[in-house]
């Protein structure tokens, strides 16, 4: 299911379907057309794993690059902002672990998508994945942040 939805995500991206990104105007999360002519259908999508959990990581990208994926990995929340704040970061894709529980996940998304935000480009999209079920109130405040949310089997 997550390579899936993972996959599915490029699809979309790369066919020119979505772009997410902050609107200047609000500063809120966006999602929105664009013309497919407009995005680069080879180019290598960038992928920034957020992961605390180092074997679930190790796992996640074995089965990512036997898709032909491959993605930079951060052991924490505040590795990915300082990478996401660098001026020659430009991910495509980020993914969060958000199976650990007693986080705020909707504030370290916002946190991450404020950190990736440049006003010349659009930025990454995010998918937060789950190797537990989630209640709905996570699943809709990450949603309203942008995010997509996939379990993991």
């Amino acid at each position: 299911m997550l390579q899936s939805a993972c996959t599915n995500l490029f699809v979309q991206h790369n066919r020119g379907q979505i772009k997410s990104g902050i609107d200047e105007s609000s500063k809120k999360c966006r999602e929105d057309r664009i013309p497919e002519e407009t995005v680069p259908h080879s180019a290598a999508p960038s992928i920034l794993l957020v992961d605390d959990d180092s074997i679930h990581a190790q796992k996640l990208t074995q089965r990512l690059r036997q898709k032909g994926l491959f993605l930079e990995i951060c052991h924490g929340v505040q590795d990915a902002m300082g990478r996401l704040r660098q001026p020659a970061a430009q991910y495509d894709l980020v993914i969060v672990n958000v199976s650990g529980s007693c986080r705020p996940w909707g504030r370290i998304l916002r946190d991450l998508r404020e950190a990736s935000y440049r006003s010349s480009r659009p930025g990454p999209l995010f998918l937060c994945v789950s190797q537990t079920t989630k209640p709905p109130q996570l699943r809709l405040r990450l949603e309203q942040g942008g995010a997509r949310l996939a379990y993991e089997r």
